[in-house]
């Protein structure tokens, strides 16, 4: 439990900040940001079968879950009555897709395919394109754990992925991908009345888009990580009829 709560507290530490006699295998953490993990909470005291969940928690391969899992998560540890009552309801990525497909991802795509299509000038309306795609905002009034905006947020980052290989050759891939990924989660923004779903939603983009870096990764042949982490989904926890 120690070295949970201290990890916890080295990832919201500066490297150059950092005690020097710090464990060695706690001084490994980067430093994520000031923001993530700036509330310590003390981690509960676990018993051998809640020790052994952890573990097996650590060893399982999460690399094909979605972040949009945890909105499912958090409402089967909901009493059902208190989630009637709150409008708690999961929503699946397939519904999600119903609704962000004609609601603009439609457009996108058509939009991309015709620009692909040009014979003149296509580079050019490529790169304004692209500024049309970190220039949108999104905006969820009763997000939840942010499901919405998570899925929306890898449809365009996966949109942006493939601009990107069209504004660039194979021989080309190999650049700084940190200076042309524009698309950010600061474009996203929620509001939620209850605060746990709301830090989930937070969480849960910036999980996300650690997803979609590990992708663009793979395609342009570099490693590129987000952090320390900069810019931040834009989740507030309140009632949505007071916000201007």
């Amino acid at each position: 439990m120690h070295a949970l709560a201290g990890s916890s507290r080295w990832l919201n530490t500066p490297e150059n900040e950092r005690q020097t006699s710090l464990d060695e295998d706690l001084a490994r953490f980067p430093y994520i940001n000031g923001h993530l993990f700036e509330e310590l909470i003390a981690p509960p005291a676990f018993n051998d079968s809640m020790r052994t969940a952890l573990l097996n928690a650590c060893r399982f391969d999460w690399t094909p879950i979605s972040p949009a899992i945890f909105g499912s998560l958090f409402q089967s540890v909901m009493d059902p009555a208190e989630r009637r009552a709150k409008g708690a309801h999961y929503t699946t990525e397939k519904n999600i897709m119903k609704v962000i497909e004609p609601l603009f991802l439609d457009d996108l795509r058509a939009e991309f395919e015709h620009l692909k299509s040009l014979r003149t000038g296509r580079r050019q309306r490529l790169q304004k394109f692209h500024d049309k795609l970190a220039s949108l905002t999104f905006l969820d009034p009763a997000c939840g754990c942010g499901n919405f905006l998570i899925i929306a947020y890898r449809e365009l980052r996966f949109l942006e992925i493939e601009l990107l290989k069209e504004l660039r050759d194979v021989r080309q891939r190999e650049l700084d991908v940190e200076l042309i990924s524009r698309v950010d989660v600061d474009q996203f923004y929620g509001i939620e009345f209850e605060e746990f779903p709301a830090r989930i939603a937070e969480t849960a983009l910036w999980m996300m888009d650690h997803i979609m870096n590990t992708r663009l990764s793979l395609e342009f042949g570099q490693v590129f990580v987000r952090i320390p982490l900069v810019k931040s989904p834009h989740i507030h926890h309140g009632d949505a009829l007071e916000f201007d």
